[in-house]
């Protein structure tokens, strides 16, 4: 591999954006369509699972743009299309996807949490209030852990260890959901 000059790669680089301003051909914005719904569809059927939005769009555009300038083309064609979906798909997506279900998941993305870990999480909170919900005078935690496993077993989900469990109580607790007595008994919080 040889290396460029350090001067030489700079005055490349201002050549390139003073002088070369690629236009998409139709090919190219046909290729960009075809990338977009193709990448929109990949989420499923789910309308809370959206994969891609105008703003990936418009991104692959510009990555599209800047890989025709880098060659110095006038015009952007359906190779550098390819190009910016892969280096989108490598730098962006991988992030993404869920590892339980394989989709990619903007949520994942934007907030860190995937769809499938809120949703189990809400059933985790659900559950625990719910067994609260039936034993009013409380629960020990690792009978309370006990029905919320037995919970998220009925609905198909990945069950709690001690830890993780005592996590999500110390969550309740701090939310004022659920309070912890002195003899470490849970009981739910009644709110008028």
């Amino acid at each position: 591999v040889e290396l460029l000059d350090r001067k030489l790669l700079a005055n490349y680089i201002s050549y390139a954006r003073t002088h070369v301003k690629p236009r998409l051909t139709n090919d190219a914005a046909e290729a960009l369509q075809d990338s977009y719904v193709a990448i929109r569809q990949e989420g499923g059927s789910s309308r809370r699972n959206i994969t891609a939005t105008p703003r990936q769009l418009e991104s692959l555009i510009r990555i599209s743009e800047a890989l025709a300038r880098m060659q110095l083309k006038e015009m952007v064609e359906p190779a550098h299309v390819r190009e910016a979906v892969r280096l989108m798909r490598a730098a962006t997506f991988k992030a993404a996807v869920d590892p339980h279900t394989g989709r990619i998941d903007m949520d994942a993305l934007f907030t860190g949490t995937s769809n499938l870990a809120r949703e189990r999480t809400n059933k985790i909170e659900e559950a625990t209030v719910e067994a609260l919900r039936n034993a009013p005078n409380g629960m020990k935690a690792e009978d309370l852990l006990r029905e919320v496993n037995q919970t998220l077993t009925a609905e198909e989900l990945e069950t709690l260890d001690q830890i993780e469990f005592d996590s999500h109580l110390a969550g309740l607790v701090r939310n004022s959901v659920i309070r912890e007595t002195a003899h470490k008994v849970y009981l739910l919080v009644v709110t008028e």
